[in-house]
């Protein structure tokens, strides 16, 4: 058994269990919500258990899943987080399938890997009291609608920079300076976004040193021309590095490539 501390690692734990499209893979999670697609890169053929709860769970989401292959199941009052994959391991783990709890969130997860054998998949399976994916989507979806009208007619507005510079603590960032386009991504940049999320990074910054950029922090990277002046602005979130091939290190002097895999959403 191995111990995850962070958000991070029960994140990149569950990447490497659902990595192989090939092999039977199971997901048992209390909700379902915005970014669990990019967790489940290969969803054919995946079994997805999750608690309909309106508000929690999308069901815009699942049906996305449900139709690329995805065999969703429900369960009412679920609230355990298990992720399991054939030989490879399990995750047992606070973590919901969702950004805010993998990583690109605040949430402060923890979890711990087993080695595979240690867990019985099909016995906590046959424990649950399953609704099949037709009888139970159409109720989440008309909730989840009635849910949004009501949110939307209570939503509050948004902080201006006035009212977000007048805190005493303000959330901060980093700022990364840039002036000029890559053309395209890397061999090794692809290949690490392909395995990890079934699709080319979303973007992509070249670093001098590995740690330059740190994972799941907010960058707004800055377009300078030559003379320094502000061109664009953009935000970034660092998820992934990768070193690069020596002939983009020849012409570049660049060593490493940090690339972002999941949409800014």
């Amino acid at each position: 058994m191995t111990i995850l501390y962070s958000s991070l690692e029960v994140r990149r734990a569950i990447e490497r269990l659902f990595a192989n499209h090939d092999t039977e893979r199971v997901a048992i999670t209390a909700f379902v919500g915005d970014g669990a697609e990019s967790y489940l890169p290969h969803p054919k053929g995946l079994r997805l258990i999750c608690w309909p709860k309106v508000g929690s769970t999308n069901p815009k989401v699942l049906q996305s899943l449900y139709r690329r292959g995805a065999l969703i199941e429900f369960v009412n009052l679920l609230h355990m987080k298990v992720y399991w994959a054939h030989e490879m391991g399990a995750v047992v783990a606070s973590a919901n399938l969702t950004s805010n709890a993998l990583g690109a969130g605040d949430l402060k997860e923890c979890g711990v890997f087993l080695k595979p054998g240690e867990l019985d998949i099909h016995r906590l399976i046959g424990s649950l009291k399953r609704i099949p994916y037709s009888q139970g989507i159409g109720a989440l979806v008309k909730g989840h609608k009635e849910f949004r009208n009501q949110l939307n007619m209570h939503a509050s507005s948004y902080r201006d920079f006035s009212e977000w510079f007048a805190l005493p603590r303000r959330e901060r960032w980093r700022i990364a300076v840039w002036t000029s386009f890559a053309k395209h991504f890397s061999m090794e940049a692809l290949r690490e976004a392909r395995s990890l999320r079934g699709k080319s990074p979303e973007s992509s910054v070249w670093c001098y040193q590995e740690d330059e950029l740190r994972a799941d922090e907010w960058v707004l990277c800055v377009r300078v021309n030559r003379r320094g002046s502000p061109l664009s602005f953009e935000w970034f979130m660092p998820e992934k590095v990768v070193e690069s091939s020596r002939a983009v290190r020849e012409n570049t002097n660049l060593k490493y490539e940090v690339i972002q895999l999941s949409p800014l959403r």
